[in-house]
């Protein structure tokens, strides 16, 4: 699986539906599933890959005719339960409408040969061209998903984090009376992502000040958005960042819990490994508070730090070192806890600027 990739947030929520209805389908059934953006399209399909065994791509290039596409296809079929077909876009017009009335006339023949799923990945235009000529083989579709990727270059809050809660005290403040003052014209607005991001960014903020229940109610608000807006990513770091603050509130019990049963399993759903490695970064620390030191080690050591290693997160990889470093320190490994202080996190931060973590 290429690390580099990444689920759009916004299509989390179509993602698990499709995971899941791929692991219940049984016998044939035939699946649109809409995109814009070739790279990302096989990313995703490399992630049902890893999820789902016995899967196979079919690439329309490869085909001279629709003969030469059925033959292949019927190769593939016998050995597969989930195909995915791609690249229509890539051929000629008068190719695209053969495939189409292929597909339309030999439907029978291609659902006797799969006895599994079969997942067309389509560019808009040619979703509306499948319904107009290939009507017989549309009406047999079991649903269509979108996973196209917005040509709008305004940023989620997720990539604005620092520029907010780094803020001072008098600016964190004024910003939360900015939105404040917006979200009080939205009152009769149904849920959107840009009202629901300022809510958790509200939360953030709040938190940061110290204000632990305008927090918990602002993200509170913004979890039940994003479960409307079918946005399970978004939804899962709300309920970390609460998890942070029920652990900041003197609630160890509760948060772990949280963490453990409503925020790791979408993380892992999802494939995303950075917030994978953040969730057991809150579990560590939560084991260390609690004197399992063991176990809190294991976990930066085995599954935290070599993620950060991976994706070159320079700042989490010293961080978590001198999380370690504490760890080593409360178990009387002095010299090491020390040798990785000055050795291995002190120069990062030096590197960087850092002057707080300095």
């Amino acid at each position: 699986m290429n690390d580099t990739w990444q689920l759009a947030p916004q299509h989390s929520g179509a993602f698990l539906r499709l995971d899941t209805l791929l692991g219940k389908l049984q016998g044939f059934h035939a699946l649109v599933l809409q995109h814009n953006n070739p790279a990302y399209r096989d990313g995703m399909i490399q992630r049902l890959q890893a999820n789902h065994a016995d899967s196979a791509i079919l690439d329309l290039k490869a085909s001279d005719n629709f003969s030469q596409f059925e033959s292949s296809y019927t190769q593939l079929a016998a050995n597969t339960r989930q195909l995915h077909i791609i690249n229509l876009e890539s051929l000629r017009t008068e190719r695209q409408q053969e495939f189409f009335r292929g597909i339309n006339y030999h439907r029978e023949y291609l659902a006797r040969h799969l006895q599994g799923t079969l997942l067309l990945w389509l560019v808009e235009p040619h979703i509306r061209d499948m319904a107009l000529n290939a009507a017989d083989f549309w009406a047999w579709r079991e649903q269509v998903f979108d996973f196209s990727l917005s040509s709008e270059t305004k940023p989620r809050w997720d990539g604005d984090w620092q520029k907010s809660t780094n803020l001072d005290k008098a600016a964190k403040q004024q910003r939360i009376d900015e939105i404040l003052a917006y979200l009080a014209t939205q009152e009769n607005t149904e849920p959107n992502l840009t009202n629901a991001d300022m809510r958790h960014e509200l939360g953030n903020l709040y938190e940061n000040l110290g204000e632990y229940a305008a927090a918990q109610q602002h993200l509170t608000t913004a979890i039940s958005d994003y479960i409307h807006l079918d946005e399970k990513h978004a939804y899962a770091r709300v309920m970390l960042d609460q998890a942070g603050i029920r652990f900041q509130q003197g609630e160890p019990e509760q948060a772990l819990h949280d963490l453990q049963t409503k925020v790791l399993p979408w993380f892992e759903k999802l494939g995303d490994i950075q917030w994978l490695a953040e969730t057991k970064s809150q579990i560590a620390d939560i084991l260390q508070a609690r004197g399992e030191l063991d176990e809190a080690l294991r976990i930066r050591q085995q599954e935290e730090l070599p993620v950060y290693e991976r994706l070159g997160e320079v700042r989490s990889i010293a961080i978590t070192k001198g999380k370690i470093a504490d760890i080593l320190q409360a178990r009387g490994e002095l010299d090491e806890a020390l040798r990785i202080r000055q050795q291995e996190e002190l120069p990062v931060y030096e590197k960087l600027g850092d002057v707080q973590s300095l």
